[in-house]
């Protein structure tokens, strides 16, 4: 399994270099490439590389159609579909993610192909909208594009990634209207747009784009001060519904199914008290993740977190490495284009270094010690990645990671969470635990300031991508045992990245 799964991500890797697709004919050797693996297990290997390059392949081509034809660039549409995010209210415009179901030219009604799912802006006064909704626009639309600036950000292969092939905007015209509302038989908007409605109703507090964004998903209301010190500190990854808030949703929820049915031995009977706890467990990353929109990275924590709880529902004793090649080669089947989110690689080599860290240590030891070793491997474990993707690493990120992690995991999560929940039975209690959440979000805040503020928290330079191989291996042989041959190497191996 763990052979396979590397050579799977290997070959989708691979197929990422290419300046221009394969003919999409390639994609019939799909299958004497699984028959290839099945029948010689020792071609396991070369048939895994050539499997993933040709099922990312197949994915590519249903990516890019139909791609959005040049005639059609910076004409009116008149477009018909469905309000697929929560929109984002900017200064002068809103901004939300659109499925089309139908779409013609203003000048001649002529029904034309374009890209299902566009993210478009609606400039000068506009109605309010909401998740779920259909609507008839009239648009404007174009090919995706960004700047090719070195070390920038590459939002052309971030459309991609989260399946968007055109952007545009609307154009006043009176034909644009709301045809039908979020009904409650679209359950994911319905929930999500009713959420939404509630949280801007009863939370307006300075930290109400935060308490959004983890209950919702939505970070674009999010400020860019803020999303400094974020970065400046390394822990960005807590304010959103990241992997680690899926993972600790669904193990409390497995957790307090499993002491519940245990209670009963008629239930546990009828079935397992640890089945019942793994499917209780995999329902509740569906829903959090639902709650997100099924947003990328929320999906991957889903299926890593399905994985687990499958092998625990099945009774399969996997070694944890097998677990987490497990997931990676689900996620990968799932979306093989993962690959080109620097949160792939961060999340998936953050489990490793946290089982390289814990594995073969003394269990006796407190808390207190194992988080401190963890948070410091992590550090230096995630340090060439973050270098290379985006030129800067945050040099105070083991201190701030101490502090927020246990904070935000398990004190302003449960809060907002709760106070979300309880919106439904009490407006006033659900909006008094958000106040709390609120309160605990202010002292993160004023810890992760004067952390911002140190004269050594970040550390800005540019890292060409070859280094990041030697500097990998010289981390891992920096953190193997004491006593461990050749571990004055890893200095050598790490010169390329620093200097």
């Amino acid at each position: 399994m763990i052979k396979f799964s590397i050579a799977f991500l290997c070959g989708i890797a691979i197929l990422t270099m290419f300046e221009t697709l394969p003919h999409w004919q390639w994609i019939i050797c799909l299958i004497p490439a699984i028959l290839l693996a099945v029948k010689f297990p020792r071609a396991i290997v070369l048939a895994g590389i050539v499997i993933g390059f040709l099922w990312s392949l197949s994915h590519a081509y249903i990516k890019l159609y139909p791609a959005l034809d040049r005639s059609l660039e910076g004409i009116d549409l008149v477009v018909t579909g469905k309000i697929d995010s929560i929109p984002s209210i900017q200064e002068r415009s809103i901004r939300f993610e659109f499925l089309i179901h139908d779409a013609s030219r203003v000048d001649s009604n002529e029904k034309v192909a374009v890209p299902q799912k566009v993210r478009l802006n609606w400039y000068g006064k506009f109605p309010e909208l909401q998740v779920g909704e259909q609507w008839q626009l009239r648009v404007r639309l174009k090919r995706p594009w960004g700047f090719a600036n070195p070390g920038g950000f590459d939002y052309e292969k971030w459309l991609f990634e989260q399946d968007i092939r055109a952007t545009g905007y609307v154009r006043k015209a009176e034909s644009n209207q709301r045809i039908q509302t979020t009904g409650i038989y679209q359950a994911s908007s319905f929930i999500r747009a009713w959420l939404n409605n509630k949280l801007q109703k009863v939370n307006s507090g300075s930290n109400a784009a935060v308490i959004k964004a983890l209950s919702l998903g939505e970070r674009g209301e999010m400020s860019s001060k803020r999303w400094k010190v974020l970065t400046a500190t390394g822990t960005n990854h807590l304010l959103a519904i990241s992997g680690l808030h899926v993972g600790l949703v669904s193990g409390l929820v497995f957790f307090v199914v499993l002491q519940l049915w245990r209670l009963s031995e008629t239930l546990c009977l009828y079935i397992a008290a640890q089945r019942i706890a793994a499917l209780a467990g995999i329902a509740a990353s569906v829903f959090y993740a639902m709650l997100a929109g099924f947003a990328i990275p929320t999906q991957r924590a889903m299926i890593m977190a399905s994985v687990v709880y499958l092998a625990v529902y099945f009774a399969k004793s996997l070694q944890p490495w097998n677990i987490l090649c497990l997931a990676m080669l689900a996620v990968l089947v799932w979306d093989p284009f993962s690959v080109l989110a620097p949160g792939f690689w961060l999340s998936f080599l953050a489990v490793a270094l946290i089982f390289f860290a814990i594995t073969g240590k003394q269990m006796n030891q407190s808390w207190f010690i194992h988080l401190a070793r963890v948070q410091l491997v992590l550090a230096l474990g995630l340090l060439p990645l973050t270098l290379v993707f985006f030129q800067q690493a945050a040099l105070i990120s083991p201190i701030a990671n101490f502090f927020a992690v246990p904070w935000v995991s398990f004190i302003v999560v449960p809060l907002v969470l709760l106070g979300a929940g309880l919106l439904v039975i009490s407006e006033s209690l659900g909006s008094w635990i958000l106040q709390g959440a609120d309160s605990s979000i202010d002292i993160f805040w004023i810890v992760l300031t004067y952390l911002h503020e140190l004269p050594f928290a970040q550390w800005s330079h540019s890292t060409p991508g070859w280094a990041l191989i030697p500097a990998e291996f010289g981390v891992l042989l920096l953190l193997l045992p004491n006593g461990w041959p050749a571990k004055t190497i890893s200095l050598a191996l790490l010169c390329p990245l620093v200097f």
